[in-house]
């Protein structure tokens, strides 16, 4: 379900006449409060002369105008969330000597590429064409330049895209970053500006949510963060980080993951159902005299602590990611 964003550009007040309005407003309103406290004040210390509350009304009624229907304005519509998963990075092997006579392979790493995207339509009402735009800092995508009073672009799903540039030399047309990209879950505020062939500009925002899947064991989930684990959504509460551990297909049961507080001050982690993401065991592991064992909640505050966190994110089991999106 996509929403939309729109903002409009505002016409610019001259300086000289804003402060005049403000000056002659704060004046006035000193004025009138010092009066009713009854003390005693000039006249020509506190009034506002004949231009300047002429000025001062002239921009009220500036403001106070219906805003100019021709005027240069950009609208941006995305679906709420986009899932990512990793970014591929280019791999060159080659053999070198070492000091032993032997042949190693060396590696050298290059760019990123294969992120997830996201579509982001626009529409530019006003102005005067022809528009061109500014996408999440980028003029293109792989299809082709942002131009047009409409279209689409295909916008990368890492939270920060870092340099990038286009190129076939996979084959067909990819995004390419030559600085790490940030791909993982969070708030993505994707920003636009429009310039029509004026070079007036105006500029939109609208915010899409980036789900990172997981699907391997030993990854580190973020606190407040929602991911797709294993093709079920979870949120991880605030107090801890999460880790994903062992996974096991026991014979005539469903395949079992269990995730973890990572750091916690003793081990608590819980066991899911990989196919619905259904909790089906949880621990909090307390040492006694007798060795470890799982611990009754009531039996500390600390499992009380931890019992509740792990409570709380077998309860998020497939919310969607709450985020007051622009």
């Amino acid at each position: 379900m996509g929403r939309i964003v729109e903002r409009m550009r505002a016409v610019v007040a001259r300086r000289g006449a804003l402060f005049t309005l403000v000056t002659a407003l704060v004046v006035i309103g000193l004025y009138v409060g010092l009066r009713e406290s009854g003390v005693g004040l000039r006249s020509e210390a506190v009034g506002a002369s004949p231009t300047e509350q002429a000025a001062a009304l002239a921009q009220q009624g500036e403001d106070d105008a219906e805003p100019d229907p021709d005027a240069l304005a950009l609208t941006l519509s995305t679906p709420t969330t986009c899932i990512v998963e990793y970014a591929s990075r280019e791999v060159h092997a080659s053999y070198r000597t070492n000091d032993d006579g032997e042949e190693e392979e060396v590696h050298d790493f290059g760019d990123w590429t294969s992120i997830e995207t996201v579509p982001v339509a626009w529409q530019v009402s006003g102005g005067t064409p022809p528009y061109s735009l500014v996408i999440d800092d980028e003029p293109r995508d792989p299809k082709g330049e942002y131009r047009g009073a409409s279209g689409s672009a295909e916008v990368s799903c890492a939270l920060e895209i870092g340099d990038t540039y286009t190129s076939d030399r996979w084959g067909e047309r990819q995004r390419w970053h030559s600085s790490s990209p940030t791909v993982d879950s969070g708030l993505k505020t994707i920003e636009a500006v429009v310039t029509d062939g004026t070079g007036a500009t105006a500029s939109s925002a609208i915010g899409v949510y980036a789900v990172r899947r997981i699907e391997a064991s030993d990854e580190v989930l973020e606190r407040g963060k929602t991911y797709l684990v294993f093709g079920t959504l979870f949120t991880i509460p605030d107090e801890y980080d999460m880790k994903t551990e062992d996974i096991s297909e026991p014979e005539g049961g469903p395949s079992e993951l269990w995730v973890s507080i990572d750091q916690a001050p003793t081990r608590a982690f819980v066991q899911i159902n990989i196919e619905t993401g259904e909790e089906l065991y949880r621990c909090v592991k307390m040492s006694g005299p007798d060795g470890s064992f799982c611990a009754e909640p009531s039996s500390s505050p600390l499992a009380r602590s931890l019992d509740a966190f792990l409570e709380e994110f077998s309860a998020s089991r497939g919310r969607a990611p709450a985020a007051d999106l622009p």
